[in-house]
């Protein structure tokens, strides 16, 4: 009794005994009675264990993959609906137009130069009318008026109408335009001030009597700075190209664009005047 106590307490805690985590363990290690089966029995119950851990293996892997498939078909979708919703999106570039009723069109390098043709000589109508060829070139035929069928979803002014239906202007030949008759106005009245000046009528004034910028300038002198002005100006308008659409000028009756109530695409003027100041070589201020 005590040699088979000893012998039991030995064998207990021999190292040769596997841990008895499980049931199974301990059934193998001689810890637990083995159930007695007949050999019937015992094969249809194994049978059935062997098909179950099968069956949860199938069911888990048919589940992952279901998983995976319908991931990958939401992220297809996703991925496709942001492609297809991304090209429907109207061109927003910079100087665009915002409902993409005028497509963007490519950026090229530009070096601005003097741009002697852009400005009269001042003296000769052949030099006047050659200058005026030489802006009308930048405007395509049709002047730049376009069609827009109507549509609601549209961030547009008033269309303006007539004998083509509705249609609208585009800001750059507008632009181009405006810009052109300021400076043949500015340069017809020059004309008659300086044959005014030569024949006398202008008394108590002489050539230096034009002031800018608290500084006294000749007449000669400010006409170049103008001329260079309207040449600056004329390349920075064709330059930027700005395609926003105009509509009709509320206060005319007749078909008419003022540019008022479009909706253009600039950049953040503010930030841009900020950015400059933080980076100024000086205070001084005027324009």
């Amino acid at each position: 009794m005590n040699s088979s106590s000893a012998r039991s307490s030995v064998d207990l805690s021999s190292s040769t005994i596997p841990n008895p985590k499980y049931e199974h363990d301990q059934e193998a290690a001689g810890l637990l009675p083995s159930p007695t089966f007949s050999d019937d029995s015992r094969e249809a119950k194994l049978g059935a264990k062997h098909r179950w851990h099968l069956g949860g293996r199938c069911k888990t892997w048919w589940w992952d993959t279901l998983h995976a498939v319908l991931g990958l078909l939401i992220g297809l979708i996703g991925i496709t609906g942001w492609v297809m919703y991304w090209r429907a999106l109207p061109g927003v570039g910079l100087m665009g137009e915002i409902n993409g009723l005028v497509p963007e069109f490519p950026v090229v390098p530009v070096l601005f130069d003097d741009d002697p043709r852009s400005t009269p000589d001042h003296k000769t109508a052949e030099s006047a009318n050659a200058t005026y060829e030489y802006w009308a070139s930048f405007m395509p035929v049709g002047n730049g008026f376009m069609s827009v069928p109507h549509d609601d979803s549209h961030v547009l002014p008033p269309p303006m109408v007539g004998e083509a239906g509705e249609y609208y202007s585009i800001a750059v030949f507008h632009q181009l335009h405006c810009l052109h008759s300021v400076m043949k106005m500015w340069n017809q009245v020059n004309d008659e001030l300086e044959q005014q000046a030569t024949s006398g009528q202008l008394r108590g004034r002489n050539d230096d009597d034009i002031a800018s910028d608290g500084k006294t300038m000749s007449r000669k002198k400010m006409r170049r700075h103008v001329d260079h002005c309207f040449r600056y100006l004329r390349q920075s308008i064709v330059c930027c190209a700005d395609t926003a659409l105009e509509g009709q000028n509320l206060k005319a009756k007749i078909p008419d664009t003022d540019g008022t109530g479009a909706t253009h695409l600039c950049k953040d003027f503010d930030k841009v005047r900020t950015w400059a100041e933080e980076r100024r070589i000086s205070d001084g201020h005027a324009i």
